[in-house]
């Protein structure tokens, strides 16, 4: 959303504005270059307010000058940084909706906060790795920790601020930890009119604005529930979906025809495979983050495709947050918080590919006004994704899209990848390795055996994710 570098030196400098910047001296905040973020600024007694935030940020609260009393109450994606003079420090809150990756870094008198990787890590005199965060990293992906694989390079996560002080970063929630809890319905409610009344509320400043908004449709409930509900807000609506091959893709193609024609929508379809998602970490953009979309490569490549430019993504994924229980619980390794780490993980690691082209993206599914509501149906409706299936079944979509005789996950696009690839020669050379880091050779060894007997999904992703460090590291650790 933003890339800001601050040095502490500047606290006392007044800020400027300058085209879509605003300065401090040598420092700089600078917005993420799209329609749909605003920024602005308060100047108090010893202190500078500076906000950037999605459009939704500054509706219905009194314009650009309120929104500091009321940050916790934002169902949009926003960050807050506050210059204070009389304490010297500097401080940066997120708001609770889940969106960008926020990283963070501290060298040399200078504080990096980017939506950008590599701005954090170059900011570090002598970039190393953290060997515990990359072993986290292979065995279970990019997952809502503070430290990064980088050492000195840390993720501000939704709902929480970073305060640097006496030449420390301090991290800590913003808000407390209150969950909405399953209620009871009257008689006569239809909760999934309510529901896409408010998901579409989540999304409409961004839709309102945008000039060209594209839709993620694999045909799954998730982004069919946010294509049926931001359809009635623009006349005209893309979309786009990557295809399986086999049955699976057949099954696919009939399934999205239903909403496609029923939303009268402008679609267009792409490979998954294009390149594969393994074949796909040797192209320098998959060295770039380890806080990465899996089917990345393929992604980019649609939008690459495409023959028309897009300014806004709408996509679902992560929903898993509305459908599951105790969705507030995170592993030990884990940062505390009350927000579904899917939800959260997924957001931010899609983020990147999009924006790298210009494009925002937006996941109504996420607002926190969306999740409270989800969270307070009863445990019936949410089982099985119940009330997803009612909101699209009093839609308009068949019984045979409600229940797909195949499963359309793309773990098996993988699966005949990693059958075929060559995983020890890959790794013959690493870096990993060289810097004793982990020893993956029980990794490779399953990985030979399973080329013969077939792939678990945990050991294709464990492999997956070893081979994406090793290029990500390669890039930065000299």
């Amino acid at each position: 959303m933003l890339s800001m570098r601050f040095y502490v030196n500047d606290i006392p400098n007044e800020p400027i504005i300058e085209g879509l910047n605003i300065l401090f001296g040598r420092s700089n905040i600078e917005p993420f270059a799209s329609r749909f973020i605003r920024s602005a600024f308060a100047v108090l007694p010893h202190q500078t307010s500076v906000m950037v935030g999605e459009l939704g940020a500054f509706d219905d609260v009194g314009g650009t000058t309120t929104w500091r009393d009321r940050f916790d109450e934002l169902d949009a994606e926003a960050i807050e940084i506050i210059v204070s003079t009389s304490r010297s420090e500097i401080s940066v809150r997120r708001s609770m909706r889940p969106g960008t990756p926020i990283y963070v870094s501290y060298d040399r008198e200078c504080l990096v906060v980017s939506w950008r990787f590599e701005e954090a890590v170059a900011n570090l005199r002598n970039p190393t790795p953290n060997a515990e965060a990359c072993a986290l990293y292979v065995k279970h992906g990019p997952t809502i920790t503070r430290d990064q694989i980088i050492a000195g390079v840390y993720m501000l996560w939704p709902g929480e601020a970073v305060v640097l002080a006496a030449d420390q970063l301090v991290f800590r929630p913003i808000q407390d930890d209150a969950v909405v809890v399953p209620a009871a319905i009257t008689n006569h409610a239809r909760v999934t009119d309510a529901l896409l009344e408010i998901i579409g509320e989540a999304a409409s400043s961004v839709v309102a604005a945008a000039q060209a908004p594209l839709l993620e449709l694999s045909g799954g409930l998730d982004s069919s529930c946010v294509a049926v509900a931001v359809r009635s807000q623009r006349r005209q609506f893309a979309s786009y979906g990557l295809i399986h091959h086999g049955a699976v893709g057949i099954q696919q193609r009939e399934r999205r025809a239903q909403i496609v024609e029923l939303l009268g929508l402008d679609d267009h379809e792409f490979a998954p495979d294009a390149p594969a998602p393994i074949e796909g970490l040797f192209r320098a953009e998959a060295h770039v983050t380890p806080f990465d979309d899996n089917h990345r490569q393929a992604c980019a490549a649609a939008m690459d495709a495409l023959t028309f430019s897009t300014d806004l993504v709408l996509t679902g994924i992560g929903g898993d947050e509305l459908a599951m229980t105790r969705t507030f619980t995170r592993e030990p390794w884990e940062v505390p918080g009350t927000s579904c780490p899917s939800a959260l993980i997924s957001v931010a690691a899609r983020a990147d590919m999009f924006m790298r082209r210009g494009i925002w993206i937006s996941n109504p599914l996420t607002a926190p006004s969306v999740v409270d509501f989800c969270r307070a149906l009863p445990t019936a409706l949410r089982n099985g994704r119940m009330f997803n299936m009612l909101l699209l079944a009093r839609a308009g979509l068949s019984d045979g899209f409600l229940f797909p005789r195949h499963t359309e996950g793309f773990g098996h696009t993988m699966q005949r990848e990693a059958a075929l690839f060559d995983f020890h020669g890959a790794m013959s050379e690493s870096i990993i390795g060289d810097l004793r880091l982990l020893d993956y050779s029980d990794l490779l060894r399953s990985a030979a055996q399973a080329s013969n007997g077939g792939f678990s999904y945990k050991l294709i992703m464990e492999l997956y994710y070893l081979m994406k460090l090793e290029r990500v590291l390669r890039r930065y650790v000299r």
